[in-house]
């Protein structure tokens, strides 16, 4: 299964696009060739550390091979990098997920600053909303007779 896995991946870097400079914007949250090497890196990395534990170490030297290659790539490929403005200093790691609201943190940084997601979710807060108060209505449960038995 992990043979038709990794063969797909490998398809799929071969005719995707490489993320570059001019189409962050509008590529954003989409797949790219550096998504599929960094998915691939996990996969041989999770299937590799799999094998040598069950003392397969030829299978497994094979495919943590594949994901050390797999993972450099995306390295040195140099398109994302933590996030560790020198604005915030040590607390860089506190407003990473919090740059919604540029009045949230304290150097007025915005998303577009962060290069460290290599798959971003794009939210649309009108398409994606559930209008529903989740932490404030209770769903009533009313038991069968079924449930009962």
């Amino acid at each position: 299964m992990v043979d038709f896995i990794v063969k797909d991946l490998n398809e799929a870097i071969a005719t995707l696009p490489a993320k570059t400079a001019q189409n962050v914007s509008t590529e954003q949250g989409r797949i790219n060739k550096e998504v599929a090497q960094s998915f691939l890196g996990r996969v041989t990395l999770y299937e590799g550390t799999w094998q040598k534990f069950r003392n397969n170490t030829a299978r497994a030297n094979t495919l943590l091979d594949a994901s050390v290659a797999a993972s450099g790539a995306v390295i040195t490929g140099a398109q994302y990098q933590l996030f560790a403005p020198a604005a915030l200093g040590d607390s860089a790691q506190k407003y990473l997920f919090i740059l919604e609201n540029q009045k949230s943190n304290p150097a007025n940084i915005t998303k577009s600053a962060n290069n460290e997601y290599i798959l971003a979710n794009r939210y649309d807060w009108t398409l994606r909303q559930i209008r529903q108060n989740v932490s404030r209505q209770a769903q009533v449960m009313s038991p069968t007779k079924i449930l009962s038995i």
